[in-house]
């Protein structure tokens, strides 16, 4: 119990004390209906809401909007990109189903993505922003990526911060983004 505890601490101060993963499921905006989710909720369809929220993680912590409002929250980053038509279709969640334009145009611009282990560690290290499906069971979700090598990764998730083994991140696609 003792070795988990300082594994925890330990991660989260290489993560830095400063950047917070919201919670999907957040009283705040957990309830917040997705578009076009067949009423589902940020909290209840967890491969989009844990998009919108590692992403409106990613937006607080540099201190950017993504709406309206001056601290962009899982709800406005959904109705935001929801309103821009960001997703190609609602039927899928894969990466390629995604119009990133809109991203750019609130700031966050896609670099690319990859399947290649070394490709996202360099990406990772270069000063991207690194997310990724990660797929342990059948239902993926996205996790932002904090520190990697070629076999493991820590990898904050909007439950979460772990340690997740690289092939299971790369089953799909890791995507990279810089701040434009």
């Amino acid at each position: 119990m003792r070795v988990q505890v300082f594994v925890v601490i330990a991660i989260l101060f290489a993560l830095g004390s400063s950047f917070q993963i919201y919670d999907q499921c957040d009283r705040r905006w957990g309830l917040t209906v997705v578009a076009n989710s067949s009423g589902e909720t940020l909290c209840e369809n967890y491969r989009l809401g844990s998009f919108y929220t590692i992403i409106a993680s990613v937006f607080a912590d540099a201190k950017k909007p993504c709406g309206n409002a001056p601290v962009c929250t899982p709800d406005v980053l959904a109705k935001t990109l929801d309103e821009k038509k960001f997703r190609k279709n609602f039927n899928s969640l894969t990466t390629d189903e995604f119009n990133f334009d809109v991203l750019a145009s609130l700031g966050l611009k896609l670099i690319g993505c990859t399947s290649d282990r070394k490709q996202m560690v360099k990406n990772l290290y270069s000063g991207g922003i690194v997310i990724a499906n990660d797929s342990p069971s059948s239902e993926y979700y996205w996790v932002l990526v904090r520190q990697a090598t070629e076999r493991h990764a820590i990898v904050a998730s909007p439950r979460n911060i772990y340690k997740q083994k690289i092939s299971w991140l790369l089953l799909h696609k890791s995507c990279t983004f810089k701040w434009i």
